[in-house]
């Protein structure tokens, strides 16, 4: 009989495409079914053949799959949680938005710890998450590392085309609010290093944008959905440099190198902190500290140096083709 896997999901996120769609592609053996966490389970016959089917929750779970689980999670085959982020660090984490963090403690926290002894599988985003999850199974449970793993749509097929001027990109959420005021500190010094036209475009939302607001060369543009956000950056033309820099805070310590993907995915060189994250790609991108001089050194000679650029994509582009090889069903 083929076995079932449901991965259930908040929506198209991508915590999902890179994590778990890219494995679920490679295993022909099973049959997959992908959920909307709103829905409810007991519509979804699920108990039809619960030995024989693995439900995968993908970072949140809604309060009906709480109570359905509770009462039923012993009769499948595994039940697993997919966690790509130091919840416990982000609740802590003042400058993260109160908003935000609540979300996390309903749908993330919460859940994990009602449903601590009824997880059989807990996958995380990198080696150090690995090591800060205990409160989700303790000892009896250990977390499995599943890297993140670029898609076909993610690998763009060369560098992004040459523009009028250097297109400098720094796409970071609003959890990343420390990063976005280390980098608008310095903007003007930066940009002033480059070739003239060199332009900066910065994604932020509402509460960030007027960390950027009325300077020089810097393009604002407002947050997009994630299907949206991808297909813009896959398709559009792309920018020279992305930039991933990560200040010393525990919210960091246990991120991964997602921000790699997403440079691929726009033609761009990567330009990358020097943490733990990227250290997979120390040999093919510039892994820099948090110091401005540094960066503005790093950018400066990389705006003057098409060639290395275009060197610097194809080895980032060259190592995710190379892990997408490696990867393999998740479970």
């Amino acid at each position: 009989m083929t076995r079932r896997i449901v991965v259930v999901i908040a929506g198209a996120n991508p915590t999902f495409d890179y994590y778990l769609a890219p494995r679920l592609a490679l295993d022909h053996a099973s049959r997959v079914d992908v959920v909307d966490w709103a829905r409810d389970p007991r519509e979804l016959d699920l108990l039809a053949d619960p030995a024989n089917t693995s439900l995968v929750f993908c970072r949140y779970v809604a309060p009906p799959w709480i109570a359905f689980l509770r009462g039923h999670s012993r009769a499948f085959a595994a039940v697993g949680l997919l966690v790509d982020d130091d919840y416990l660090s982000v609740l802590r984490d003042g400058t993260v938005a109160a908003r935000y963090r609540r979300k996390l403690w309903r749908q993330g926290v919460w859940p994990a710890l009602r449903l601590r002894r009824r997880w059989t599988h807990l996958w995380v985003g990198s080696p150090a998450l690995a090591r800060r999850v205990g409160w989700i199974g303790g000892r009896r449970l250990a977390p499995v590392i599943l890297p993140p793993v670029a898609s076909p749509v993610d690998l763009r097929p060369g560098p992004a085309t040459p523009g009028a001027g250097l297109r400098i990109g720094f796409h970071a959420t609003a959890v990343h609010r420390r990063e976005h005021a280390w980098l608008a500190a310095f903007t003007p010094r930066l940009l002033d290093a480059c070739p003239p036209g060199a332009t900066l475009e910065v994604v932020a939302d509402a509460q960030l944008a007027p960390l950027w607001a009325g300077r020089d060369n810097v393009v604002i543009r407002p947050p997009l959905d994630w299907p949206a956000y991808r297909a813009m950056t896959a398709e559009g033309p792309g920018l020279d440099l992305l930039l991933a820099p990560l200040l010393e805070a525990p919210i960091n310590g246990a991120r991964s190198s997602t921000k790699v993907i997403d440079a691929v995915r726009m033609g761009a060189a990567p330009v990358l902190a020097d943490g733990s994250a990227y250290a997979p790609f120390a040999g093919c991108a510039p892994t820099l500290p948090p110091a401005p001089e540094r960066w503005i050194a790093e950018i400066a000679s990389l705006s003057r140096d098409p060639a290395r650029r275009r060197t610097l994509w194809a080895a980032a582009k060259q190592r995710l083709e190379d892990d997408a090889r490696r990867a393999a069903p998740f479970l």
